[in-house]
């Protein structure tokens, strides 16, 4: 049995089942809908309200990168330089979902439309390849390598596979 399979949330777009916790890493509402509410669109509404043209971002919990594409292609869309690091142990759902996102355009292009945002392909795949995540493997590292920044992504998971990320330190 693999350790991950796409599934199709409601709002029609992909998100990855973990077999080894029967989670999906996503709301079965919608993977997208949920990404961009919850964490991408207060921190582009606060970019574009402040007129920053540079926006630093941080993840506890980088996944498979849903908050990453989103927040990437926003800045894509409105032409703000993307500065983006993440705590993250695991990468093999990151790495699976990098390749399905450089694949997905059309989809977050339709995504994007249907918010007044418009991208084009070229920058939206330059932005992809030069704004990839800088991981770090655990909070300790995250501190005492990484920069301040901006605005967090608070996603762990849940506290039984990540219990780190509710400690009142990475709180």
């Amino acid at each position: 049995m693999e350790d991950f399979v796409w599934i199709q949330t409601r709002d029609n777009s992909p998100t990855l089942w973990s077999n080894l916790l029967g989670e999906p890493f996503r709301s079965y509402k919608g993977a997208f809908s949920e990404s961009w509410s919850v964490f991408v669109e207060p921190v582009i509404k606060r970019a574009q309200s402040k007129g920053l043209k540079t926006l630093s971002v941080a993840e506890f919990g980088l996944g498979l990168g849903t908050n990453w594409l989103f927040t990437v292609s926003a800045a894509a869309a409105l032409g703000i330089t993307l500065e983006y690091w993440a705590i993250e142990k695991d990468l093999r759902a990151f790495e699976l979902g990098l390749v399905r996102w450089k694949q997905s355009f059309q989809r977050v292009s339709e995504f994007f439309n249907q918010r007044a945002y418009s991208l084009d392909e070229a920058q939206w795949n330059l932005y992809l390849e030069n704004c990839l995540p800088k991981v770090y493997s655990s909070l300790e590292e995250a501190v005492a390598q990484a920069k301040p920044v901006d605005n967090w992504y608070h996603d762990p998971f849940c506290f039984s596979v990540n219990s780190d990320g509710y400690s009142e330190e990475s709180l």
